[in-house]
């Protein structure tokens, strides 16, 4: 099976990324999959790379190309356009997950405990648009913007205790991003604990495995920044208490079915109080990467089997879905184990 892995281009991190999806292909060949990896921004880009690899299958590792005019393509969009079946979540699902209110307004509307928030926008009148906010829930507050993942925007300033630094804050994020979300802060709770919640599959046919993640070196404020990420001082752990464990995997469970995520993502919750808080999906993780890999751990899956576990689900997916042609390599089947399998449908 030859698949093709695609993501953006970024200058900070582009050894970084070329390690990573050299790792990756490694690990997707022990489970028969012949995979290249190619950088793409552009829309033309895109369409070259696909023409000329032919893939039997897309591994899509980035949101969007652009075109000249600088108009934002949705890359799942276009593959399912152009009839080619992809892993990961269609485009409406990605823009849901990538609008922390879109998604939020959706869990509430489904009874998926979240914090209590609210959105400004730009153009809109800030004291107005928090008044309510102000008026039923108790700071601190954490402000980000509405639209980013990785934690981008987030510091030891998003945790706001008053309303000037509120307003400081909110304004100040304003200049750089169309909107911003106000969410009430849970992590001053002195029982809170946050966990990171993989998981691989769809609907029925989900493999959900929590993560306990932790801050080696703690800040003033418990916030995990993309600092933090980059420079290592975050510890994941698997998730081994059994009850624990399972009520994760239950509030998981129907947090990533309402978002409608599948093949694989990630979900953030804070646990304080006794009850799970779901505080954001992405929707299109990295991977590999050492948080995916200690979720997958305490499922008893390597980093080659969890890889290849999401490409098994994916091309299970894509053949209910109209691509019959597409076979899972005996390599794969043979990688992985039967519980697995079993979960993941096949």
């Amino acid at each position: 099976m030859k698949a093709l892995i695609m993501s953006n281009p970024n200058k900070e991190r582009l050894l970084e990324d070329k390690r990573r999806f050299a790792d990756m292909i490694t690990q997707l060949k022990k489970g028969g999959v012949e995979a290249k990896h190619a950088f793409i921004r552009l829309y033309d880009q895109l369409l070259g790379v696909l023409d000329q690899e032919k893939p039997d299958i897309v591994f899509p590792a980035a949101y969007y190309v652009q075109k000249p005019d600088g108009e934002k393509i949705n890359i799942a969009y276009k593959l399912d356009e152009m009839h080619k079946p992809y892993i990961g979540s269609d485009s409406a699902t990605l823009e849901l997950v990538l609008s922390k209110s879109a998604l939020k307004a959706r869990w509430k509307q489904k009874q998926v405990l979240t914090p209590e928030f609210c959105t400004v926008h730009r153009e809109e009148n800030f004291s107005e648009k928090v008044s309510s906010l102000l008026e039923s829930t108790p700071f601190p507050f954490i402000i980000k913007p509405d639209k980013e993942g990785n934690s981008r925007g987030l510091d030891e300033s998003s945790i706001v205790f008053n309303r000037e630094s509120l307003s400081l804050k909110g304004e100040k994020l304003l200049r750089s991003y169309d909107q911003i979300l106000i969410e009430k802060y849970l992590g001053e709770a002195s029982d809170i604990r946050e966990y990171t919640i993989a998981l691989i599959g769809h609907n029925e046919h989900m493999l959900i495995m929590p993560a306990l993640i932790m801050l080696k070196v703690k800040h003033k404020n418990r916030i995990i920044t993309t600092r933090d990420k980059d420079n290592h001082n975050t510890i994941a752990k698997p998730v081994l208490d059994l009850s624990l464990r399972a009520q994760l995997t239950d509030f998981a469970r129907k947090a990533f079915k309402v978002s409608r995520v599948r093949d694989y993502a990630r979900l953030d919750v804070m646990l304080t109080g006794g009850l799970l808080y779901a505080i954001e999906i992405n929707g299109q993780p990295m991977v590999p990467d050492k948080w995916f890999e200690a979720c997958a751990k305490g499922a008893g899956l390597s980093k080659s089997q969890y890889l290849n576990a999401i490409f098994f689900a994916g091309i299970l997916r894509c053949k209910e879905e109209g691509y019959p042609h597409l076979q899972v390599p005996d390599e794969m089947i043979k990688l992985l184990p039967e519980a697995a399998r079993k979960v993941l449908g096949g």
